[in-house]
């Protein structure tokens, strides 16, 4: 397959890399639906080594992944096409889509940034912008409270009421777990750890449309990044994840 330049974007071979479980199966199922081929991988280097075996239309990057972050994959992406390869363009999946944050992507060859949560619409923009060769742009997302009941509805179309039950049961769990470590690395005082949380937090909530948590998770990460664990916002914190945990409850028993 091959980018191609009518003004529309055609079935595509898409390499997905991200290290979250949820986020690749949300991401396959829309792409496929759109009729792509999608492979998933779960890592920089899976992903280097499929790269190495077959050629991709496009790479959808996890900028944050614990082996490799996607900014050095996609430095060796790059590596790999001055052997010859025709250059496979690389979009970033990220919450961090600020100015600076879109800076020091492209620095790195990256060649736009979809921000996350994935959105059906959104992802087929930024490819049919790569087919007709203009700049990919990001745009940042709806913030509604809460639950955002039009990423809620976009899941549920995606996937048959079984599926998607099993589905927001296994983003709640992960949800609880990752904010148990992430209270661990509160009490032992590891800002890196209570960063890496917030990061996890950040994706499997914005993926369901749970925009107060990951909100307030995007700022403990930031504020860990900074030298601080983000504790001040505590009280925000915990007000999120038990609306959002409700919230979630619902929607799994509307979906039985």
């Amino acid at each position: 397959m091959a980018i191609l330049s009518e003004g529309t974007t055609k079935s595509l071979a898409v390499l997905l890399v991200d290290d979250d479980e949820i986020t690749r199966r949300i991401g396959k199922a829309l792409l496929t639906a759109s009729g792509h081929l999608v492979i998933a991988c779960d890592s920089g280097r899976a992903a280097l080594d499929t790269a190495a075996c077959a050629e991709f239309d496009v790479v959808l990057m996890d900028i944050h992944m614990p082996d490799m972050n996607g900014m050095d994959v996609a430095r060796r992406l790059k590596a790999m096409n001055k052997s010859g390869r025709k250059a496979t363009p690389v979009l970033a999946l990220t919450a961090n889509a600020g100015p600076e944050d879109i800076e020091s992507y492209r620095d790195a060859g990256i060649d736009g940034v979809i921000a996350k949560p994935l959105r059906r619409g959104r992802v087929e923009e930024v490819l049919a912008e790569l087919t007709t060769n203009r700049p990919p742009t990001a745009v940042p997302n709806d913030k509604p409270d809460i639950l955002d009941r039009a990423r809620i509805a976009l899941l549920a179309d995606e996937f048959p009421p079984g599926k998607f039950g099993e589905l927001i049961d296994q983003a709640a769990q992960s949800i609880r777990e990752t904010a148990a470590a992430m209270a661990e690395a509160w009490r032992n005082n590891d800002i890196a750890q209570t960063g890496k949380c917030a990061h996890r937090l950040a994706g499997v909530a914005g993926n369901f449309g749970c925009t107060a948590l990951a909100n307030v998770t995007i700022d403990i990460e930031r504020s860990c990044a900074q030298g601080s664990d983000g504790r001040n916002l505590t009280e925000t914190f915990n007000a999120a994840l038990a609306e959002s945990l409700f919230a979630l409850d619902r929607e799994k028993d509307a979906a039985r």
